[in-house]
């Protein structure tokens, strides 16, 4: 079978269509994803969506921090 150059830019298109198609599906999961967490996060974060809340650990996890940092290093 002998390759034309209009099977070339037929099989071109349909490999350019099906990557549009790809980025689109991902694209509409994207925004459908943040919409959920949206819906399922509390009306504090439906207010102010960047405002930032630190979590501080305890005494206790910065200690374990402290000494799992120490004995990895020798």
């Amino acid at each position: 079978m002998k390759v034309t150059n209009d099977m070339i830019s037929h099989e071109l298109e349909s490999t350019e269509r099906a990557i549009e198609l790809e980025k689109y599906k991902t694209a509409l999961k994207k925004t459908q994803f943040i919409g959920e967490l949206k819906n399922g996060l509390g009306d504090e974060i439906k207010v102010a969506p960047s405002a930032i809340r630190f979590i501080k650990k305890t005494w206790s996890q910065k200690l374990k921090i402290f000494f799992s940092k120490l004995f990895t290093k020798f």
